[in-house]
């Protein structure tokens, strides 16, 4: 038997009682489900003040291919001020994937790694990291 945490077993319970006793369907369930396993992905970058043309070119190539992956962007921030800490962010970034595996296939796609060596021109940090 295949070990749950209490949260799975808690939801696949919640999803029984509501398929018998308020007739949610499968379709409906499905979607819930899906919504419960978005991946939320933060990029913290600076870009690079030569790389201002690397920048524009990778912004413009990688919105279709966010898309396409089916992530929403959240949320666009500059950075202000570090209240505790100096990673030295210009920006941090907030996109909404439908699952992990979603976010991790975006990254790992062909097109996504042909973008790479641009991204080293348009960025002097950039990293990426992942919550639910």
């Amino acid at each position: 038997m295949q070990h749950q945490t209490l949260f799975q077993r808690t939801t696949t319970a919640a999803a029984l009682v509501a398929i018998l006793t308020i007739g949610i369907s499968a379709t409906d369930l499905t979607a819930r489900a899906q919504s419960v396993e978005t991946a939320t992905v933060i990029v913290m970058a600076t870009p690079d003040p030569e790389g201002v043309e690397a920048l524009k070119k990778y912004v413009a190539a990688v919105g279709p291919l966010l898309k396409k992956s089916g992530a929403k962007l959240v949320k666009n921030l500059q950075i202000q001020d570090e209240l505790v800490g100096d990673a030295g962010y210009a920006s941090v970034g907030v996109a909404d994937f439908p699952s992990m595996t979603a976010a991790s296939d975006f990254f790992a796609s062909d097109e996504y790694q042909a973008l790479i060596p641009l991204r080293g021109k348009a960025f002097s940090q950039f990293d990426v990291v992942v919550g639910k």
